[in-house]
């Protein structure tokens, strides 16, 4: 592995890592989003399944991402522990920010076993279809439900700590908290 950062093909891999990054935060927003509007859009209706092929086909999107991303991670150098941040410090931002990734990977992947259980079709924008896994039944249908919303509350408070450990490494080392925000450089 290159140590230098900004060095030829790493520099490239770096840029894409930081899109990746923004690309995963905006889809898993947007999802959140969708999901409050999914739960009060009645359902059998047509409205219901366009949100539910929708939120199905960003989820896969955001998977292969979520793939992408944890790869970089594990090929790319880490950038440098910013001078002033102790090293326990540091890495407890960095494990921050792989349990989010881990954790909105759990929760994507779950989906389309949940949407299997309860008998949708799991396609990508309608241009890939793929087999069903599960066959559709209640237990299955409420145990999955149940699993994926829970990686949901769970990625949603695994982000508020995150922000909380921003924000107090922010003000005890005094280094920005925007990086850990996709996208930002980690610091100096």
């Amino acid at each position: 592995m290159s140590t230098a950062r900004g060095s030829g093909g790493a520099g490239a891999l770096h840029a894409i890592e930081k899109l990746v990054s923004v690309l995963i935060f905006a889809l898993v927003l947007f999802q959140l989003y969708q999901s409050t509007k999914v739960g009060v859009t009645p359902r059998g209706t047509p409205a219901r399944e366009a949100l539910q092929h929708l939120h199905i086909s960003l989820g896969l999107t955001a998977t292969l991402l979520i793939v992408l991303r944890l790869w970089l991670w594990a090929r790319l150098p880490r950038p440098p522990r910013p001078e002033r941040v102790p090293a326990s410090a540091d890495a407890l931002a960095r494990h921050c920010n792989l349990g989010l990734y881990l954790t909105i990977l759990a929760f994507c992947s779950t989906g389309p076993l949940f949407a299997w259980s309860e008998g949708h079709a799991v396609s990508w924008f309608g241009l890939v279809n793929f087999p069903a896994l599960l066959q559709p039944g209640y237990r299955a249908s409420v145990t999955l439900g149940y699993l994926h919303s829970a990686f949901g509350f769970f990625v949603l408070y695994l982000a508020a700590f995150s922000v909380l450990v921003g924000l107090w490494q922010a003000l005890r080392y005094r280094v920005g908290p925007w990086r850990m925000l996709p996208g930002f450089g980690w610091g100096k």
